[in-house]
């Protein structure tokens, strides 16, 4: 977060000495961070927020305040390290200038990361502690807080305690929301006037499409994979991270549930006991039966989210209109057990895991399903099919939207255990809804249609134990298209200013002419990854430096400063997204480090030999490297690609360049 900002190496209290000297920082006592890199980029919004800085580790307390938060009432901004890595200063700072409310998640000091994660939320919380935001830091109990913010921190005892806590801390700033405006205006006197540079960095909104929920359908981009997930006709929806996969589900779910007549599951878990389904699935040696257990886990689970959210549909109906009979019997199946079918999908897995684990392992088959059907109650799922399709056979449509997924594809996963449980959802899911597709005596028939958005990576992983992975037809959310990826921004530049005559008109009216030797646009596309995300936080970015410079545009030296900051962006992204593929990644990158842009196949296995990488794993590693765009291909002379798929051929015939 602070790379921009300059540092000075010490060993001892002389270099300290002799650091500030050299630099003099007494000479202006007015060029601080906060007014070069902070102040110029602040803009008031039409309202507050609640922005809340997540745990990287989601630990029980952990899902327990995102819950919590999740339920606010107040806007919540959500920047979560697992997913968005490193954000600029400018960003922190005005995320906290219009916040309400911070609630910043500590780690224990034994969690990986825990240094770093924590050094940098004590500063955005100090930074909203100046601005006046209510603040509220929790932490682990063995975390011991620095002096400077000991008395704004509270260890909690249990994740129900941490819990707790919050929600009594927030009732009482929802009461305050509607009335609690501070008074901000003497960080906005000094700014230069450069205004409507300042507000175009605000009107861009956010790169990641979760704290973009409320904005999102004003200048969401319809694409291919949209349409289809739309009209039902694939199911699966593969992407890198930052293709748009939850902005397609957010959208997705926007427009269908304008219809009263369609019933919305959005399914994102925000986290479960991956110990728990590891132990439980390594209890079954058998692949039939552990597939038997996974089978039936997600039908419960997909099952009883279709039923609780049309019994929440049905609540939520005005008082004035009577509840059918029909109706009346699906919230009285659900209210005979609450146990088993209420709550939230990580709270029914966990339930369903722990039920599981209980059941007597047994070495005839028979007997190990019917424990298997007794702990997941499946002889009462269907009854609750045959009831929901009374209840839903006159709507139009049941549709389930599922994201989230690679929560459980953490550093330490195991990964044969998993790939199991994510490709038999695939099946379930499909299962289910060609069952509500059937009608006999028993069941009416319910139009229902699925779409599952999964990280490219973890469907390459979980694809290589399917027996037939040419069969699972998937559709790849892809931005090769230079045009249709300028418009991401073009829209929202559009969005926010309906004067201009087109999109386009963005990099006339603030940017520069040329950047070395390229228009503006195609710069910025020829040094992006090809994902919407990209493109979003290098012009967001490219604006922060150019305002924090007193610019009224976009200059070039700016655009070539915001290339800085997007490789270290980019950098992280790729570390984040590798995930477990790759344990020797580190390594593998820094071998990378000032070699030509372009090599050939054997090149690439020297440096993987030197970062340590087995020679058995070359092959799988240069994919992967491939997959995750550090590495483009040959496709015709002088002409590389980034792909999202590996051809078949020879790879000792072409060139790869990164």
């Amino acid at each position: 977060m602070l790379v921009t900002t300059g540092y000075a190496q010490y060993a001892n209290s002389e270099d300290i000495v002799g650091a500030f000297f050299r630099d003099k920082p007494y000479s202006d006592l007015d060029a601080t961070i906060f007014r070069q890199s902070i102040q110029p980029t602040l803009s008031p919004a039409e309202g507050q927020i609640l922005l809340y800085l997540k745990s990287r580790h989601d630990t029980n307390a952990s899902i327990k305040i995102s819950k919590v938060m999740r339920n606010s009432e107040i806007p919540l901004i959500v920047h979560d390290p697992s997913e968005t890595g490193v954000a600029g200063l400018s960003w922190y700072g005005q995320k906290c200038y219009v916040a309400g409310a911070v609630v910043a998640h500590l780690l224990s000091n034994a969690r990986e990361g825990s240094l770093i994660i924590n050094a940098k939320y004590a500063l955005i919380a100090g930074l909203a502690h100046g601005f006046g935001s209510n603040l509220l830091i929790l932490a682990d109990p063995d975390y011991i807080a620095h002096l400077d913010y000991r008395e704004l921190l509270y260890n909690y005892k249990s994740a129900n305690q941490a819990e707790s806590y919050l929600t009594q801390w927030l009732s009482r700033i929802e009461k305050q929301y509607q009335e609690c405006v501070r008074p901000k205006d003497q960080y906005l006197s000094a700014l230069g006037l450069e205004v409507e540079l300042r507000k175009f960095y605000v009107q861009i909104g956010e790169y990641l499409a979760e704290n973009e929920a409320a904005n999102l359908s004003e200048y969401y981009l319809e694409t291919t994979a949209y349409q289809e997930a739309m009209n039902g006709t694939r199911s699966l929806f593969i992407g890198r991270k930052g293709t748009g996969k939850t902005a397609n589900l957010l959208a997705l779910a926007s427009e269908l549930i304008k219809d009263n007549k369609n019933i919305v599951c959005v399914i994102q878990p925000v986290g479960y006991e991956i110990e728990s389904l590891v132990k439980l699935f390594s209890l079954y040696r058998e692949s039939d039966t552990k597939g038997y257990v996974i089978e039936s886990l997600w039908k419960f689970l997909l099952l009883t989210e279709i039923a609780n959210a049309a019994v929440e549909q049905i609540r939520g109906r005005p008082l004035w209109i009577q509840l059918e009979a029909e109706e009346e019997h699906l919230i009285e199946l659900l209210t005979l057990d609450d146990s088993i079918y209420s709550g939230e999908f990580a709270v029914r897995l966990e339930r369903c895991v722990s039920s599981l684990l209980h059941v007597p392992q047994s070495s005839l088959i028979e007997h190990q399903r019917k424990g298997i059907s007794e702990a997941l109650h499946m002889s009462s799922l269907k009854t609750l099919r045959a009831s929901l399709g009374e209840v839903l056979s006159t709507r139009n449509r049941v549709a389930l939207l599922i994201d989230n997924l690679d929560r459980a594809w953490v550093k330490d996963a195991d990964v044969t255990q998993l790939s199991p449980f994510l490709l038999g959802l695939f099946g379930a899911a499909n299962q289910l809804v060609n069952d509500f597709l059937r009608q006999d005596s028993r069941r009416k028939r319910v139009n229902c249609t699925a779409a599952i958005f999964l990280r490219s990576d973890i469907f390459n992983r979980v694809s290589e134990i399917a027996h037939e992975p040419d069969k699972l037809a998937v559709t790849r959310l892809s931005w090769n298209d230079t045009e249709m990826l300028s418009h991401v921004v073009e829209k929202r530049f559009f969005n926010a200013q309906p004067n201009a005559s087109s999109g386009a008109e963005l990099w006339t009216r603030y940017f520069c002419k040329l950047v070395r030797k390229m228009t503006p646009r195609d710069y910025i596309l020829s040094r992006i990854l090809p994902r919407p995300r990209d493109i979003v936080y290098f012009v967001k970015t490219a604006i922060s430096v150019a305002v924090n410079r007193g610019h009224s545009r976009i200059e070039e030296d700016d655009v070539l400063k915001a290339e800085d900051e997007y490789s270290e962006y980019a950098l992280d992204s790729i570390m984040g997204e590798n995930s477990i593929s790759i344990p020797e990644l580190t390594n593998v990158l820094l071998e990378f480090t000032g070699s030509s842009v372009m090599f050939d196949e054997n090149q690439v296995r020297v440096f993987l030999e030197k970062a340590g990488v087995p020679a058995e794993k070359h092959d799988a590693v240069r994919d992967h490297l491939i997959l995750l765009s550090f590495m483009g291909l040959e496709i015709e002379p002088d002409r590389f690609e980034l792909v999202s798929k590996i051809p078949q051929h020879d790879f000792h015939a072409s060139e790869s360049h990164h």
